[in-house]
């Protein structure tokens, strides 16, 4: 039994940074910019935390529920739909008592379920202090390349942008939790985006207001949810804004509009079908 004058103690076991080999990366959309590179964001596996939680606190003094929950969402296509996802409790006990905290986390788009749960439990941790470092580190920008990488002791990860496939090492962390830099590449970059198939941003943002307007058009008035097309704008550029003019002429990412634009076009064509 965990008594309470060790609490302190077992704060600060619970919340020790991880080991560089239980971190995982992933690339935070847009994956890359202009200079091809990406920003890498650090997690922990729901299998380090069961770990961390058997370590330090024993097999029989924790333990975790799920209670699947339902809660309003807004689709692709801009419409009100029912989505689904997990509330975790995980509890510990100390003395003797049980203490008990909760987070949710949705459904995953890949293992909906499993991904469901896992993320309900990282988010629960951390309120245990289990991974909370993590979100203190600073951006940490990758650089992406053209050839698969060969040099031998570091892990290396792949994502396919554009028709290409584009290979990238996650910054290396020491026992400290602090990043150190990912290994120095000799490996040629992506090509630079020419006039021909880089995106024009003026272009975009006229095409994406072009459609706004059309959508405000008497013939389509109260068949548009324009304040869940805004929360899919504000979503989609990360910009927080009152308008829709506001929001395109803040943002500077044309890839982010061509994700915008074509859930504007299928609103659109969805109501001219509609109206046959």
């Amino acid at each position: 039994m965990i008594k309470s004058e060790s609490i302190k103690e077992l704060a600060t076991a619970l919340s020790d940074p991880f080991t560089d080999e239980e971190l995982e990366w992933r690339l935070q959309p847009p994956f890359y910019d202009s200079n091809k590179k990406a920003i890498a964001v650090p997690y922990v596996t729901a299998r380090a935390i069961m770990n961390r939680l058997d370590d330090v606190l024993g097999i029989d003094n924790w333990a975790d529920e799920y209670e699947l929950i339902t809660y309003s969402d807004i689709d692709k296509k801009g419409e009100q739909v029912a989505s689904y996802g997990f509330k975790c409790r995980l509890s510990v006990k100390i003395d003797d008592k049980w203490i008990t905290k909760q987070d949710v986390a949705a459904f995953t788009d890949i293992e909906d379920l499993k991904g469901g749960c896992s993320d309900a439990l990282k988010r629960t941790a951390v309120k245990f202090g289990i991974g909370r470092y993590l979100y203190n580190l600073n951006e940490q920008l990758v650089d992406l390349l053209l050839t698969r990488p060969t040099e031998t002791g570091y892990k290396r990860h792949y994502v396919k942008k554009d028709s290409l496939t584009l290979y990238w090492y996650p910054p290396v962390v020491d026992v400290n939790g602090e990043v150190k830099k990912s290994p120095k590449q000799d490996n040629k970059k992506p090509p630079a985006q020419t006039k021909a198939n880089k995106p024009d941003l003026k272009s975009k943002r006229e095409q994406a207001q072009g459609l706004i307007d059309e959508l405000k058009k008497d013939e389509y008035k109260g068949k548009v949810d324009f304040d869940a097309l805004l929360s899919i704008a504000q979503t989609t550029f990360r910009i927080k804004m009152a308008t829709f003019d506001e929001i395109f002429e803040a943002c500077n990412d044309p890839s982010a509009f061509l994700v915008f634009i074509p859930k504007l076009e299928r609103k659109l064509d969805d109501l001219i079908k509609g109206g046959k």
